[in-house]
């Protein structure tokens, strides 16, 4: 399999801290490609490299999964850009920064907050206390209902 430089990361847009042009999205499509220069090795066995491989791409390329992502084999349609490679892995999902600047953390924590992510795995991924995110949920959220709460309880 390659090395992180043989990956690439694409941002097709998302969801950005402000309606500034500027900003950095804060949800994006995390794309990885894994190119694979061994026409005899099975698919199968790509894969499982790379989705091994996947979390320390990810982490590199500071970017969070939010969600499992979807493979795909690929026939090199470029091979100029991948000289070497006999077909290609890719991985998709949808991400947040692992490290969001403090101007992405409100944007990010509220597209969370709207997938019913519990305050716990909010916590853990923003690397903030849990009742920091309670907090912040009850700014974000003033008029939940009680059932609503009862089920982020529950989620937790």
């Amino acid at each position: 399999m390659g090395t992180v430089s043989d990956q690439h990361i694409q941002r097709p847009g998302g969801l950005a801290a402000s309606d500034e042009p500027n900003d950095v999205p804060v949800v994006w499509t995390f794309r990885a490609v894994w190119p694979v220069p061994d026409p005899n090795l099975s698919s199968r066995t790509a894969l499982g490299q790379a989705a091994e491989d996947l979390p320390n791409v990810a982490e590199q390329s500071n970017a969070r999964l939010i969600a499992a992502p979807t493979w795909t084999v690929e026939e090199v349609e470029y091979p100029q850009r991948w000289p070497y490679a006999a077909y290609l892995v890719v991985a998709a999902a949808p991400a947040v920064p692992a490290r969001p600047s403090p101007q992405q953390r409100p944007a990010v924590m509220a597209y969370l907050f709207d997938l019913d992510w519990s305050d716990r795995r909010i916590a853990d991924l923003m690397g903030i206390p849990e009742s920091l995110v309670t907090a912040l949920y009850r700014l974000h959220r003033p008029v939940d209902t009680a059932q609503h709460q009862h089920q982020r309880a529950v989620a937790a």
